[in-house]
């Protein structure tokens, strides 16, 4: 909604408090960018860890184009490749292969990168994740982003965040 009709955030407008959960890969980054650019509004998101993973194999080669373009749209850049991907060394062979890369990114990682996005595109910065699994599998990852900059919001911010995860 906020994408779609351009708000960005009239005057009129008071704090607020947004909740994404998004299924799969379905959110855009710019609707990240259109919550950012009203700077009144925090953010719950849910990001699907194990989503990410599946969409990014562990050889770079076999990534499918529509896999690769789902990634970009919900990281909101390319750059994903160069943080989870590095280049393998070339083995001795008959046949000519071109360079691969692997996999470097585990779910750790994955998470880690996302908290740095999220905290570059939301003034306050982000808080998180928390990591909920399931059998000793990291599905998901919880964030809070916020949109006030300053520090007494930041830490009201972050003791909420750790009230609820903690219960979790």
């Amino acid at each position: 909604i906020i994408r779609e009709h351009g708000l960005d955030a009239p005057e009129t407008m008071s704090r607020g408090i947004v909740f994404l959960d998004p299924f799969g890969l379905e959110l855009d980054w710019r609707t990240l960018e259109a919550i950012a650019r009203t700077k009144k509004l925090d953010c719950f998101i849910w990001v699907a860890i194990m989503g990410v993973l599946r969409n990014a194999p562990r050889d770079a080669s076999k990534i499918k184009d529509t896999n690769a373009k789902a990634l970009t749209r919900f990281l909101g850049t390319s750059e994903w490749q160069n943080e989870f991907y590095s280049a393998t060394e070339r083995q001795m062979s008959l046949f000519p292969d071109a360079p691969s890369s692997k996999m470097r990114a585990n779910w750790e990682r994955v998470a880690q990168w996302i908290t740095k996005r999220l905290s570059q595109e939301f003034a306050g910065g982000a808080l998180g994740p928390k990591i909920f699994y399931h059998r000793n599998t990291p599905l998901f990852a919880f964030y809070l982003t916020i949109s006030n900059p300053s520090e007494r919001a930041k830490k009201l911010a972050r003791r909420f965040f750790e009230t609820i995860t903690r219960r979790t």
